[in-house]
């Protein structure tokens, strides 16, 4: 049934990228974004991979020669993303491994040239891992408001089971409010 809802590669390929991504959670506990990457950064890699994906970077390679972006701003938000899929990889048991971000992550230290080689290389690897963790920051989202959500509702629960007889005058106000009155 859920297949029926796929109408492209790139749906499918999101599709699978959830599948991948819940097998990083252990146990239903939720998922913990240890990297944090900034949505500025987020964007940026978008944008670079979409450059190497239509070809656009291979003449960059040739010449070895970096923007201050590229420097200061693209390679280190990909060593970043790199640096995630490394860490997920070591809570995920051998036969779930997918690709060796380790590996990738360690080419890349401090070589703008690897890093570049790295993105031309594994373009859609590192587009998978992108999305990989827009849904697993989606899902963390998700459950801290949840987990909010859940907060307030035993709140408003204890208190609309409490008699308004022995209410306080500071539960009888927040009542009031809860009720519009």
């Amino acid at each position: 049934m859920i297949n029926s809802f796929l109408v492209d590669k790139q749906s499918q390929s999101i599709w699978t990228s959830y599948m991948h991504l819940s097998q990083f959670s252990i146990n239903n506990q939720p998922v913990l974004m240890d990297i944090r990457i900034s949505p500025n950064e987020l964007d940026t890699i978008e944008q670079y991979l979409k450059l190497a994906s239509s070809d656009q970077l291979q003449e960059q390679l040739r010449y070895a020669t970096y923007s201050q972006e590229e420097l200061t701003l693209i390679f280190p938000s990909i060593r970043k993303l790199l640096e995630y899929g490394a860490r997920q990889n070591k809570k995920l048991t051998r036969p779930a491994i997918r690709h060796n971000y380790a590996y990738m992550y360690q080419a890349g230290q401090n070589n703008p040239r690897h890093t570049l080689m790295l993105v031309l290389t594994y373009t859609r690897v590192l587009e998978e891992l992108l999305g990989t963790y827009k849904l697993a920051l989606d899902k963390h989202r998700l459950e801290e408001a949840n987990k909010h959500f859940m907060e307030q509702k035993r709140v408003k629960d204890w208190l609309f089971s409490l008699p308004i007889a022995d209410m306080s005058e500071g539960q009888y106000s927040q009542f009031r409010q809860l009720i519009g009155g």
